[in-house]
């Protein structure tokens, strides 16, 4: 498979964009020269980094599409994000989100924005993506774009492993406002998708892509959403997930079911 699959320019669900698009975020964790050489490969020409106190991201252009991926964090890292301090709600886009994902974006958003012009041009759609906390920041940039004047220019959202970012209001806002090309990928024993808890005000927002045992996708199914709703996991248990939970939750077991599913038709 090679990037032509890609479909710059649909808004609707698209198992090719979301495989490449998890690419991006698995890339996301390396160093800045395989970064780039790897999208190279890719046909992509435009490259710029971005590492501002901790928080790492990519733009990445071809003739057709910008692509902006967020480096994500492992478990026992992103407890630090679920510490009492950080999961206080401030005010952001849409709604009151997340304190600490809020000053993370904060610490790069000025210079993707001032790139972004000289990436886009005319005729090229913006993707954004990212995997664990790169997901949490990718939804946040996505719901600050939109809700700029001017309705910012956003394809489509591919998250992978995603917390929730942001309180109800939010998340009501930002679907009212593109939930239908904001894609949120779960991955069935996946604890981190489950903090914070609803109990903090947090609801997540998006289509929900649900992964079952078996690693076949389900859009927005009942089950999943029951399954989810009911099976809260609390922060402290992110250092004692047991091995499948972990699992569930590394980047290479999204890719491998986003591989398994680019030919699947959604149930």
């Amino acid at each position: 498979m090679d990037f032509t699959s890609f479909n710059p320019a649909t808004t609707q669900y698209d198992a090719h964009n979301a495989y490449w698009l998890g690419r991006a975020s698995s890339l996301a964790y390396q160093d800045q020269g395989p970064i780039r050489d790897a999208t190279v490969t890719w046909g992509f020409s435009q490259f710029s980094f971005f590492d501002r106190s901790a928080t790492q991201a990519f733009m990445i252009a071809n003739a057709d599409a910008v692509i902006i991926a967020f480096r994500g964090t492992q478990p026992g890292q992103l407890e630090d994000w679920m510490t009492d301090s950080e999961v206080l709600l401030v005010k952001g886009p849409f709604g009151m989100v997340h304190a600490g994902f809020q000053r993370s974006l904060a610490s790069v958003w000025p210079e993707i924005t001032d790139a972004l012009p000289a990436f886009q041009g005319p005729g090229k759609s913006v993707w954004f993506t990212g995997h664990s906390l790169g997901a949490a920041l990718a939804t946040l940039a996505v719901a600050t774009l939109r809700a700029s004047p001017g309705n910012g220019s956003v394809q489509g959202l591919y998250t992978f492993g995603s917390p929730r970012v942001g309180d109800p209001t939010f998340a009501q806002a930002l679907d009212a406002n593109c939930k239908d090309r904001c894609f949120r990928y779960v991955n069935n024993a996946d604890t981190v998708t489950r903090v914070p808890l609803r109990a903090a005000d947090y609801k997540h927002a998006g289509t929900l892509m649900y992964f079952d045992q078996s690693g076949v996708v389900h859009k927005d199914p009942t089950f999943a959403n029951q399954f989810v709703d009911s099976a809260e996991a609390n922060i402290g248990g992110l250092t004692k997930l047991e091995p499948e939970a972990l699992a569930a939750h590394s980047m290479d077991r999204y890719l491998s079911n986003l591989e398994r599913n680019t030919e699947t038709k959604l149930s």
